[in-house]
C-alpha cells in the first residue's frame, strides 16, 4: 500500500517531469502571451484573448500527449497473477439485496466484478474464469 508521503513523492516527481517536458515547447507561447499582455492592457486588466490562447495551447498539449502517457502507465502496471479465487458477497444496493461476485488474485487485486439480483454461482464462476484467463 502507498503511504501519504510516498504518494506525495510520486506526485512531486511527476510534476517535475511534466514541467521539464512542457517548458521547451511552451516557452515561445508564454513569451508571446507576455508580449501581447503588455501591449493590450486595458485599465490594469489582462487581455482575455491571450488567456484563451494559453488555455487552448495547454489543452491541445494534454490531448496530444495524455493518451501516450496513459498507455505507458498501463503498460508498466504489474500483471495479475495466475492464482485467483472467486469471492461472493451479499450487498444492498438501493435497498435491494444483490449478489456481488469478485475474481480476486492471490495478492488481493480485484480482477473483475459481477453484480446479480439472483444467486447464480455458475454464472459467477464462468464470469470469473473468463476474466481471469483473459488477464493472465
Amino acid at each position: 500500500m502507498w503511504t501519504l508521503g510516498y504518494a506525495g513523492l510520486i506526485f512531486a516527481m511527476w510534476w517535475v517531469m511534466m514541467v521539464a517536458m512542457m517548458v521547451p515547447s511552451a516557452t515561445p507561447m508564454l513569451l508571446l502571451f507576455v508580449r501581447v499582455n503588455r501591449t493590450e492592457k486595458v485599465r490594469d486588466r489582462l487581455y482575455v484573448a491571450t488567456g484563451f490562447f494559453a488555455v487552448g495551447y495547454l489543452a491541445r498539449w494534454v490531448l496530444k500527449f495524455g493518451p501516450v502517457i496513459a498507455r505507458r502507465l498501463r503498460w508498466r502496471r504489474p500483471r495479475p497473477s495466475n492464482r485467483w479465487h472467486l469471492d461472493e458477497m451479499v450487498v444492498r444496493i438501493a435497498g435491494k439485496r444483490m449478489y456481488l461476485w469478485r475474481a480476486v488474485d492471490h495478492e488481493g487485486e480485484v480482477l473483475d466484478m459481477l453484480v446479480q439480483r439472483r444467486r447464480d454461482s455458475r454464472a459467477g464462476l464462468c464470469h470469473g474464469n473468463r476474466r481471469a484467463t483473459k488477464e493472465a
